[in-house]
This record gives C-alpha cells, sequence and structure tokens, in this order.
C-alpha cells in the first residue's frame, strides 16, 4: 500500500509527519511537499536531496521552527543544503 503514489499522497495531505513511512523511492516532489504543507515538520522525513526550494519554503510557510531545526540537524553538511538552511 505505501507503494502506490494516490495512497501516499492522501495519507500526507491528512497527516504530512506520514511521509516517514513512505519509502524513498515513492517520495516524489509532489509527495513531499504534500507533506510539508501539511506539516512543516515533516520536511525532516524529506530526503536531503530532495529538498528543493520550493519544499523548503512551503515547510517554513506551515511552520517557521522547521527550518530552524533542520539547519540545526544539518550544520556539518550546510554547504550541500545551503537553499534550505539560508532561507
Amino acid at each position: 500500500m505505501w507503494q502506490d503514489a494516490n495512497f501516499c499522497l492522501s495519507s500526507v495531505q491528512q497527516a504530512g509527519y506520514t511521509l516517514k513511512y513512505v519509502p524513498p523511492n515513492a517520495q516524489t516532489e509532489e509527495i513531499c511537499l504534500a507533506a510539508v504543507q501539511q506539516n512543516g515538520c515533516a520536511l525532516k522525513y524529506v530526503p536531503p536531496k530532495a529538498q528543493t526550494e520550493a519544499i523548503c519554503l512551503a515547510a517554513d510557510k506551515h511552520d517557521t521552527r522547521a527550518l530552524n531545526r533542520r539547519t540545526i540537524q544539518l550544520t556539518d553538511r550546510a554547504s550541500r543544503h545551503a537553499h534550505c538552511c539560508a532561507l
């Protein structure tokens, strides 16, 4: 069931934190964006390589603390995630 894109999208739209159950190969940009729009703190379940500017901005719009928490977790890898951490 977690391999089904429609199921995953529906799930994260209702509860963003359920992104943690979506397998990495099923985490599309659309699913990740929907998750952080529902719950900004779901950003911690978005793979670093998938943290686009749009996803980071959506997380910040929903919960300004989401990026602050993520920045602290990524300090040792900040150069790779500058687009998210610099917002």
